[in-house]
C-alpha cells in the first residue's frame, strides 16, 4: 500500500521591496547600481554585463510599485491562511504582467492539478 502525503507549496514572487537599505541607496537604474566609471570596466563591455546580469523593466522602478515590507508580511500572512493557495503568488501588478509574460499559466494551479491527478491516478492504478 502507498500513503501519499501531499503539502501545499506556494513560490512567493515579490516586486520591488522598499527596505531602508533601498532607500537609502535609491537606485533608479541598472547603470546606477554598476556605475561604470567606479569599477572601470568599459562603456560596452559593462552595458553587456549589465544587459546579462540585470532583467530590467523600466516600469518596475517607478515609485508607485515599490511595497513596504509590511505590505507583504500582509501576504504572507494571507497565503499561510488560505485554504487553497495559488502555487504562484505574485505580489504587485508589475509582477503579474511580468508572469503573465513568461508563464501560460501564471498562478501555476493548473501544472499542479494536472500533476496531483496523474499522481493520484497512477497510485490508485486508474
Amino acid at each position: 500500500m502507498r500513503l501519499l502525503v501531499y503539502c501545499r507549496v506556494t513560490l512567493f514572487e515579490p516586486g520591488l521591496i522598499a527596505t531602508p537599505m533601498v532607500k537609502r541607496f535609491g537606485c533608479k537604474t541598472p547603470a546606477d547600481i554598476f556605475p561604470k566609471k567606479a569599477i572601470g570596466i568599459p562603456d560596452e563591455e559593462m552595458s553587456k554585463i549589465v544587459k546579462d546580469m540585470v532583467s530590467f523593466d523600466p516600469e518596475m522602478v517607478v515609485g508607485s510599485n515599490w511595497q513596504e515590507p509590511k505590505e507583504l508580511a500582509k501576504q504572507i500572512e494571507y497565503i499561510i491562511m488560505c485554504e487553497k493557495p495559488d502555487f504562484r503568488h505574485q505580489t504587485s501588478q508589475s509582477v503579474k504582467n511580468l508572469a503573465k509574460q513568461q508563464f501560460i499559466d501564471p498562478t501555476g494551479n493548473t501544472v499542479m492539478e494536472a500533476w496531483l491527478k496523474a499522481d493520484s491516478e497512477s497510485s490508485t492504478g486508474h
